[in-house]
């Protein structure tokens, strides 16, 4: 059964005798999800039916109920004993690999599959809805997360993370699953390794930003500025966001849009070589050739 937070005290099963003020009533239903509301604004990536929306969503709900059944169920009958909000960050990133554990179990990781009609029809996950259906496992737990945009590996790409507390978690990576840990990296390890482009303080931004991208790669730019300005009307501080929207003001004709929200994105984030590039890009169609050549030698 689905988990909420609740006033009843019950003693934790499976996870020692320790008694907490933060208990679940399992009788409650789903604290919202996230997941759903992202559900629908990617009803306009996927053109699909109303009724297509509406099985994924519910999909979606037995999904997150499933996990969370499992997870609270006693460990004669399979489940992980939890009954109240982790006390310590060992139990809670205990919780993060159990849950993970069960993701995995039902989906198989693969890279680009931005939403979830894709996801239930394919059964692959990739690093933004796994995090997403993370998050919202947690939130049934008490327990609050952001998600993180960090630079990717290609041009114009990215990663999406958790934030959880003051920790960074990957929850796309199967070390959670089959090695030793879960990629967890304090603020330090992170900034060391990857470049953070934004911390998304609203999971819906994540959602309108893809479905951005999506309409920006076929070749439908002015639709994707819109999305793209949606995506940045709830998240202002993700130099993602107003780098792919600069990308696409250029390709319309808007420059003098594009130098603004670029020089945004690196005012978030001064080691954004990708926003360095489009710079350059722009700045070449501006007759500033100095300040292009200046650009791309950082964007490398």
């Amino acid at each position: 059964m689905p988990v909420a937070k609740g006033p009843k005290e019950v003693v934790r099963s499976g996870k020692g005798t320790k008694k907490s003020k933060t208990m679940f009533d399992l009788s409650q239903k789903l604290l919202t999800l996230d997941g759903v509301g992202i559900i629908e604004v990617e009803a306009e990536i996927t053109g699909s039916s109303m009724a297509e929306i509406s099985r994924a969503k519910k999909r979606y709900r037995d999904l997150i109920s499933t996990i969370v059944h499992v997870l609270v169920s006693d460990e004669s009958s399979g489940g992980f004993g939890w009954r109240e909000t982790p006390q310590s960050e060992t139990e809670l990133y205990t919780l993060i690999r159990e849950t993970l554990s069960l993701v995995w179990s039902e989906f198989e990781a693969a890279p680009g599959v931005r939403t979830f009609v894709d996801a239930f029809r394919t059964g692959r996950l990739d690093c933004d809805t796994s995090t997403i259906i993370l998050h919202d496992v947690l939130k049934q737990f008490g327990v609050r997360s952001n998600f993180v945009y960090l630079l990717g590996q290609r041009r114009f790409g990215s990663h999406v993370i958790l934030k959880v507390e003051d920790k960074y978690v990957d929850p796309a990576s199967l070390w959670g699953v089959t090695g030793s840990r879960i990629p967890i990296y304090s603020e330090e390890e992170l900034k060391n390794e990857h470049t953070v482009l934004g911390i998304n303080k609203d999971p819906l931004s994540l959602a309108y930003h893809n479905v951005g991208l999506a309409k920006a790669m076929h070749g439908h730019f002015e639709q994707a500025i819109k999305y793209y300005e949606k995506a940045i009307e709830l998240d202002s501080k993700n130099a993602f966001y107003y780098t792919s929207c600069a990308f696409a003001r250029f390709q319309v004709g808007d420059v003098e849009g594009a130098l603004s929200d670029v020089n945004k994105a690196l005012e978030i984030c001064p080691a954004y070589s990708d926003a360095y590039y489009v710079r350059s890009i722009v700045r070449r169609a501006l007759g500033d050739y100095i300040g292009a050549r200046e650009d791309l030698r950082m964007s490398r």
